[in-house]
């Protein structure tokens, strides 16, 4: 499987005991995966790369949860990061521009408005 896809041993087996990746075992006990596998691997991936937490992973292959609406979520999540940092970036620019010996006084006012 590793071979196959392109994820390490490690990545597998990790996944496999998180829930995401169901094996079947062989007699050896060694990890044997069905054909859909790799397919369910590969969604995986794709949804870590988007940023997805396993739990939100997991309730999407279990159908708990639809992908649509879970991406949403994913996404208004990033929009919210992305607005605490743009708010970030006004406060530190403010902070930095203008006479530096108010400099002080506008650290108080700012961090007193955020």
């Amino acid at each position: 499987m590793s071979r196959r896809t392109g994820v390490s041993v490690r990545t597998i087996r990790f996944y496999c005991d998180e829930g995401l990746l169901v094996p079947l075992r062989s007699g050896g006990g060694h990890r044997r995966f069905g054909p859909d596998a790799v397919e369910r691997l590969r969604t995986v991936r794709r949804l870590r790369s988007l940023g997805m937490g396993l739990r939100a992973i997991q309730a999407v292959l279990a159908g708990e949860d639809d992908l649509g609406e879970a991406i949403a979520r994913e996404r208004a999540a990033v929009d919210a990061e992305l607005s605490a940092l743009a708010w970030r970036s006004a406060v530190l620019r403010a902070a930095q521009e203008g006479d530096p010996a108010g400099r002080a006084a506008r650290l108080d006012l700012l961090a007193a408005a955020a």
